[in-house]
């Protein structure tokens, strides 16, 4: 007997549950740098095709308990526009759920991840993107790319707007909108560029809104 559609849902739901709480009580025990101690969930459509991925959370993520709600989330939101897209439409989330910080306190200052840190959240995100099920994962940044590779360093002047074959779904590849790349011409029109290129393949790929 097939699962209506709200039983699916509720499965995948109560899935992604078992998954971000399991992230919460090992993270502790996997991760020995500093972290902020707020745990940011991804966001969105669980049944979209379209799944993009960023880093980590910053400070503004980290008070909303989302992700990409600071200035990278509105440049992503108008690159997002741009192609037609809303985040309704589609799910966001970050290799790593916890910020990281380069020291304590209330104005700790983010940093980037390690290498190491990256690797040790393969298999969280793997699960992630398996439970939600989409055709594409669109990797912002060169953290996000590393996410799923062997450790090869991925060069973002070449990588950027490239497609790759990872298992049931395909990567693709393109800077992350943090201001520092907005703000920077060349990085912003290889965005553009990018999403146009995004937009393009989308036209077959059907969306499906629960």
């Amino acid at each position: 007997m097939r699962s209506s559609p709200a039983k699916a849902l509720e499965t995948k739901d109560s899935r992604l549950d078992a998954l971000y709480r399991s992230i919460q009580s090992a993270f502790r025990t996997r991760y020995t740098g500093r972290f902020g101690q707020v745990f940011v969930p991804g966001a969105g459509n669980i049944n979209s095709p379209l799944v993009f991925l960023g880093e980590a959370p910053g400070r503004e993520e980290e008070e909303a308990r989302s992700p990409f709600v600071g200035a990278a989330g509105r440049n992503l939101n108008m690159l997002l526009r741009q192609i037609g897209l809303s985040r309704d439409k589609i799910f966001i989330t970050n290799v790593v759920k916890y910020r990281p910080v380069a020291s304590t306190g209330a104005r700790a200052r983010n940093r980037p991840l390690t290498r190491t840190e990256i690797r040790n959240a393969h298999d969280w995100i793997l699960s992630e993107i398996e439970i939600i099920g989409p055709k594409l994962v669109v990797c912002l940044g060169a953290s996000a790319s590393w996410a799923f590779t062997t450790g090869a360093a991925a060069v973002m002047a070449e990588s950027a707007g490239t497609v790759v074959p990872y298992g049931r779904f395909q990567l693709f590849v393109t800077y992350h909108p943090s201001p520092l790349n907005w703000n920077n011409p060349q990085r912003r029109a290889r965005m553009i560029e990018a999403f146009a290129r995004l937009a393009q393949m989308l036209q077959h790929v059907p969306f499906r809104c629960a």
